[in-house]
């Protein structure tokens, strides 16, 4: 890796990179912030929610020859399969919706990284296995768009 000659930055090699659009809302961690008796259920089921979206993404590939994710959400992955994985959620709100503040945002993800984990997409929501990247856009549709990237350390 080389850096920039001007500002220093060095920018992070992407060997494979994955993408791919889930049309649901993601909702505050005003709204999900009890993992306790009743609420614990209603947790699940989101999260369960969840892992059938990652299940049914249609992801596409960046690189040449680059090898499709969906074999990945049918088995667990391995640290000799890819390793740590930096994923970049961008939450698309529309219409009346507003940009949620930022630790509502990540709170509100913790069901969707679960059901990534659950699915194979990580290998664990720890620091040593996953790095992640929250952004909000206004846009024409709500939804979630996601990219998933390994890269050289």
């Amino acid at each position: 890796m080389t850096a920039c000659p001007h500002c220093g930055h060095v920018a992070p090699v992407v060997l494979r990179s994955w993408e791919t659009w889930i049309a649901a809302k993601v909702e505050s961690a005003n709204v999900t912030r009890s993992n306790h008796g009743a609420a614990h259920h209603a947790y699940r089921n989101k999260r369960d929610q969840w892992m059938m979206r990652w299940r049914l993404a249609k992801w596409t590939g960046d690189g040449p020859g680059q090898p499709s994710i969906r074999g990945l959400c049918t088995g667990r992955v391995t640290a000799g399969d890819g390793g740590k994985r930096y994923v970049v959620f961008t939450r698309h709100y529309s219409g009346r919706e507003r940009e949620m503040d930022h630790a509502n945002l990540i709170g509100g993800m913790k069901g969707p990284v679960d059901a990534m984990v659950r699915v194979g997409l990580l290998v664990d929501d720890s620091p040593k296995w996953f790095t992640a990247e929250y952004v909000q856009v206004r846009s024409d549709r709500s939804g979630l768009h996601v990219r998933i990237e390994e890269r050289a350390e």
